[in-house]
């Protein structure tokens, strides 16, 4: 499994309480796929979250620990 550059950066702000999307993501660290670095965090056995968000007729992840 390779580590994104961006990994160690994604799990600092989780757990310093922020909330992160995907538009999060790009805005800050020009990553696409979120979700695969959030996988791969969970794989390694951080307990992070996933919260639904509908709004506006979208519906998108925000990830927390």
């Amino acid at each position: 499994m390779k580590k994104h550059a961006a990994t160690p950066q994604i799990l600092a702000a989780l757990n310093r309480g922020e909330r992160i999307t995907a538009h999060d993501a790009l805005a800050r660290w020009g990553i696409f796929r979120l979700a695969v670095i959030i996988h791969h965090l969970r794989l390694a056995g951080h307990d992070v979250k996933t919260q639904m968000i509908y709004r506006a007729g979208t519906r998108y992840g925000e990830y927390y620990i």
